[in-house]
């Protein structure tokens, strides 16, 4: 959701009063009774004045409150018992003063610049945008496929971005495909594949991972690595210029032999921390510990130069830095104290040791040239080594947690040191290094946080609920503050991870309880914590994006990255949650562990809509920590503890498998990039609960409502007849009415409470040119509703001036008005073939249609009419299987041979991808869908269900069922398969884990009186419903008391697949009584 333009009321500004206080902290020590502080300037030790005035900053007023300059408080100009400091007139020592000689309030009005700031500067009656002599707008580019970068082509000056379709980041080559961005250079491109490597090109999809072989794209296959007798909870990946190694951190427990690759590390006594890198393929190549005598741990570590390794963490009693305890460094804690170290595969380079009065910990790290920290103590932090020493000034005289953030040159030696204060208590989550210089670090407080650095400044904000989070923007180099924001919830908001997106934007994920107020989030969930992920442009200081996800249990957020213009979370569950509620590509996960937490990962777009959501099932514990990061190929690794047998990830037919063994093992796995759940979902109508067969173009059959919950038998709410057999199934669009055509190759509608036609319906006659056709007939095309509302599907028409027949697919208006037909065959005489479209046609983003006909050919058409392509009928493109579409604008199909069809893939301009057709062993009649990992599921006349990998057009496996396919496989959030078959005797429905397709502990076979030729269908909330040739529906769900439960019976076969409406009813076709001119019924059913 982005609220940039929400109102002023939803936005409620966290820019609260910045108040200005003389303290210049730069690092201070206490004596006992006062902290004191560094002068920056003058290097001497002063007494913090505790009756410091303060200066509230308001628009148009002096923000330097104190001069660089001044050396004593008597001119101090805040502080009013100072008689000799009456004006904060330049000082003539100051130079960074320089620039303001008088305050803007001397300045007449009508002689200030009107700048970008909400306020009418120069008063002449405009603000911002609306004056035409505003001076510091920004430029913004055009970005139509909201990839994150615009086209360089198209921009617009501005305060603030016109629109979610504006972006501060130009650089895209192609701004109709939000696959594809360029930012400069050209890609080798060796084995002509499409994919591209060794350049400075980006795209969201396209690096190759073997660039001489055609049939290898993407990054390197999934891995994974069990961590034996260690869990990591960090993990920070190298640039490409690095090398993009792996650098994981955590802790060995206490008496554990850890192995990491070939090297075994021992704890002395207690638990201790661990540093190893792996390299790009997941090859372990050095590891070591940071030990010493009684526990020690590696909170975050960061990516420092090449190879080597920044960490931070806390430690018990001494440790250790080296391999040997006498020729080591030995750092003593007295109670708990915080490290920083730098440390490669050949040496521990230096460690800075943060020493306190009570407890000191480092949360997060990062590294560029330096190494930047960020923690939490108590009492005091003592940088030691340097003149630095955090204290308390408030008056909780050191009983509640404050934080610190503070940098370190490449000796170790700290550059600067701040301080984050609360009058209670505050928390530091997290930390990252942006471009541009800066530093985010976000938390959560209560009561009051001040933060002060430098010039005096001291901001100051207060928490409203019980506890609030806050993002604060550094200056890295000398860590000044930019920006200080309030995360405001109405019970508590938590954040817990940051990461940089680009040069103005920062990503935020944490929980929350009750509602968000800013940003503006609803409460999915009552009572219990949800998760939030927002994004914030720090230029002009406003949240931008906003999503949320939901869940029953406990929830929390270990991790944030950005890569490729997407955003991923990563966290753990122990109770269902949904992701990307009433979104097409919406994710209902469901915990599989029997006691802990599942793993969870979910992937955003820039404009806050989910791409897919994933989970583990790794019972790990929700006390312990993980981490995530972003490859330099836009894929993640994640860390974290794995407490049994667990495949990752979800949906995957080629998982990552780890087993725990010994005690409390973690893992380390790479998350191969997928393509969106749903595909390319900008060319159907938005909204739209079932707006195509299969819902989507992957056609995995999972509507983003809610349907019936199938716990009790359903209710029929209406019943419609149609005056002949039916066609197609049911399609439905936002507004809640249905559409479906009838034998007769007429198109019908349905209101939303169930009754037929009226106004320009049913469509059967239509005129173009001098030419007037009737509908003749239709055998299986169920429409398709684009985004601009028009209706397609394919027919058989007869022409009334000389009765010749023949194929088309038509398109029409949502209120029954004829747009555009394409003719599949030339309609010169009766004898030339019909090449009717039977299957349903697909939409790609740009509603592009691309369909086959049963003369074997396969169609690319734009606007209703402009071919793209078309693949001749001698290719034997099966007409009556319905193609899908996957990542990169691949469209899978089936060829069809005398005896055993074929499996084949094609680019959108109509090239064939795969150098060797799959032989499927069988006739197909099954439409095609497409999961996750771009693996392709297809079943055949003689029972044989594939799956097979579509980027490399190969057989992943192949499962025997008991009889034949006719329908669609559906694949529900979490991957499970459902499929049905007929049999002699009836037929099954089945339900099988992707990942092991025979194991019978994961199976689910249900025998049926009738046979299943329909596809199942799948609600947001993984249930399944289908229906059988015996007219009785079934409803399967894992998760039931009763998994398979029949829910109604019809007195004709049901074989259309269902749909869901807008208010999730569940909307069936009856074939109808054969003896009633072949009429049909259609019903919509809910629960009682």
């Amino acid at each position: 959701m982005d609220i940039r333009n929400a109102s002023p009321q939803l936005r409620i500004s966290a820019r609260l009063t910045t108040v200005l206080l003389w303290v210049g902290l730069a690092g201070s020590f206490s004596t006992g009774c006062d902290t004191l502080y560094r002068d920056l300037d003058e290097v001497e030790l002063r007494e913090a004045d505790a009756g410091a005035d303060a200066e509230v900053l308001d628009a148009g007023t002096d923000a330097d409150a104190a001069d660089a300059g001044d050396t004593s408080d008597a001119t101090d100009t805040t502080d009013p018992t100072d008689a000799a400091d009456t004006t904060d007139a330049a000082d003539a020592t100051d130079a960074s003063d320089a620039s303001d000689v008088e305050d803007d309030a001397e300045i007449p009005c009508e002689e200030r610049d009107e700048v970008c700031d909400g306020v009418d500067n120069d008063c002449d009656g405009d603000i911002d945008d609306a004056d035409d002599d505003v001076v510091d707008q920004k430029t913004w580019y055009r970005d139509n496929d909201r990839d994150g970068y615009g086209d360089q082509n198209n921009q617009t000056a501005a305060c603030f971005a016109p629109s979610v379709d504006w972006v501060a980041r130009p650089g895209d080559c192609n701004d109709g495909d939000r696959d594809v961005w360029v930012r400069c250079g050209q890609c080798n491109d060796d084995d002509g594949d499409g994919f591209f490597d060794g350049c400075d090109a980006y795209f969201n999809h396209r690096p190759d991972c073997d660039d001489t072989d055609a049939h290898i794209t993407l990054e390197c296959p999934n891995y994974g690595d069990r961590t034996f007798g260690a869990y990591p909870s960090a993990v920070a990946v190298e640039s490409e210029g690095q090398g993009g190694r792996v650098h994981v951190g955590g802790t060995i427990n206490a008496g554990e032999n850890a192995v990491f690759g070939g090297t075994a590390l021992n704890p002395t006594s207690g638990s201790a921390g661990f540093v190893a890198s792996y390299a790009r393929d997941g090859v372990v190549e050095w590891a070591k510990s940071l030990d010493g005598s009684n526990d020690e741990h590696v909170s975050d570590v960061g990516a420092y130069g090449v190879g080597s390794i920044a960490a931070g963490g806390h430690f018990d009693g001494d440790l250790v830095f080296g391999d040997d305890r006498q020729l080591g460094t030995v750092l003593q804690a007295d109670e708990t104290d915080a490290f920083v170290a730098a440390l490669s595969e050949t040496s521990y380079e230096w460690i800075a040791h943060i020493s306190g009065s009570r407890e000191e910990r480092v949360v997060a790290v990062d590294a560029g040239a330096n190494v930047f920290a960020a923690g939490n103590f108590n009492g005091e932090a003592s940088f030691d080594g340097s003149d630095f020493v955090l204290g308390f000034t408030s008056g909780a005289s050191g009983a509640a947690q404050n934080g610190f953030v503070a940098a370190f040159n490449s000796n170790g030696y700290v550059e600067w040191a701040a301080h984050l204060e609360s009058e209670n208590s505050l928390e530091v989550a997290d930390m990252a290094r942006l471009e541009g210089g800066k530093l985010a670090v976000v938390g959560s407080f209560q009561g009051s946080l001040s933060f002060a650095r430098g010039t005096g400044e001291v901001l100051t904000i207060v928490a409203t609920g019980q506890s609030d989070g806050f993002l604060l923007v550094l200056d890295a180099s000398q860590g000044r503050a930019t920006w200080l924001e309030r995360i405001d919830g109405e019970d508590a908001a938590r954040p817990a991870a940051v990461t940089g997106v680009d040069l103005d934007t920062v990503a935020v994920a944490g929980t929350y309880d009750g509602m968000m107020l800013e940003p503006t989030l609803a409460d999915p969930e009552a009572a219990t914590s949800d998760i939030f992920l927002a994004t914030y442009d720090i230029t002009t200081q406003q949240a931008v994006t906003a999503a949320s996800a939901g869940g029953a249990g406990t929830e929390t957020v270990e991790a944030v990255a950005a890569a490729d213009g997407e955003i991923a979370v990563y966290g753990k569950f122990d109770e269902p949650v949904g992701f990307g509620d009433l979104e097409p590509n919406g994710t209902y996960l469901r915990p599989r562990s029997a006691n802990g937490a599942d793993v969870y990962v979910a992937r955003y777009f820039l404009d806050g809509s989910l791409k897919w959501a994933r989970s583990a099932p790794t019972n790990s514990d929700t006390q312990r920590g993980g981490d995530m990061a972003a490859t330099p190929a836009g894929s993640l690794v994640t860390v974290g503890d794995l407490g049994n047998h667990a495949s990752f990830w979800s949906g995957s037919a080629q998982p990552v498998e780890l087993t725990a063994t010994g005690n409390d093992p973690g893992f380390v796995v790479h998350l191969r990039r997928s393509g969106a759940a749903c595909g390319e979902t900008g060319g159907t109508l938005a909204g739209s609960p079932w707006p195509m067969d299969g819902f989507c173009p992957t056609r995995r059959g999972v509507a983003p409502v809610v349907g019936p919950s199938g716990e009790f038998s359903l209710s029929s709410v209406w019943l419609t007849s149609l005056p002949s057999g039916p066609a197609s199934g049911p399609v439905a669009g936002a507004s809640g009415a249905l559409f479906v055509v009838s034998s007769d190759g007429a198109l019908h509608t349905i209101s939303a409470n169930g009754q037929l036609d009226g106004g320009s319906f049913p469509v059967e006659q239509w005129s173009a040119g001098n030419q007037t056709y009737v509908a003749y007939e239709s055998e299986a095309s169920t429409p398709v509703i684009s985004a601009n509302g028009t209706i397609s599907y394919g027919l058989k028409k007869r022409r009334v001036s000389d009765g010749v027949q023949y194929g088309s697919v038509i398109s029409v208006s949502t209120q029954g008005n004829y747009l555009s037909s394409y003719a599949t065959a030339t309609g010169t005489a009766n004898n030339e073939p019909y090449n009717v479209v039977y299957s349903s046609p697909l939409l790609d983003s740009s509603s592009n249609l691309f369909f086959s006909s049963i003369g074997g050919s396969l169609y690319g058409i734009s606007n209703g009419t402009t071919e793209i392509f078309t693949i001749p009928g001698s290719t034997r493109v099966d007409g009556s299987v319905a193609p899908a579409l996957g990542a990169d604008g691949r469209i899978y199909a089936v060829i069809e041979n005398p005896t055993n069809d074929e499996f084949t893939a094609f680019d959108k301009s109509g090239n064939e991808l795969c150098a060797s057709r799959i032989d499927l062993g069988g006739k197909v009649v099954a439409d095609l869908a497409v999961g996750l990992d771009e693996t392709v599921y297809v079943g055949t006349l003689t029972g044989q269900l594939f799956a097979i990998d579509g980027r490399r057009c190969s057989v992943i496996w192949t499962y025997g069922l008991g009889g034949a396919v006719h329908g669609r496989v559906a694949i529900d959030a979490d991957g499970y398969l459902y499929v049905g078959t007929v049999e002699p005797s009836g037929g099954k429905i089945y339900s099988l884990d992707p990942n092991e397709p025979g194991n019978v502990g994961k199976m689910i076979v249900e025998q049926v009186s009738g046979g299943v030729v329909a596809s199942p269908i799948v609600d947001a909330r993984s249930r399944v419903f289908v229906g059988s040739t015996n007219g009785e529906v079934y409803r399967i769900d894992r998760k039931a008391a009763d998994e398979v439960k029949l829910v109604f019976t019809f007195t004709s076969p049901v074989r259309q697949t269902a749909a869901f409406d807008s208010q999730g009813r569940l909307i069936v076709v009856e074939e109808g009584d054969p003896s009633a001119s072949g009429s049909a019924e259609i019903r919509a059913l809910e629960s009682p």
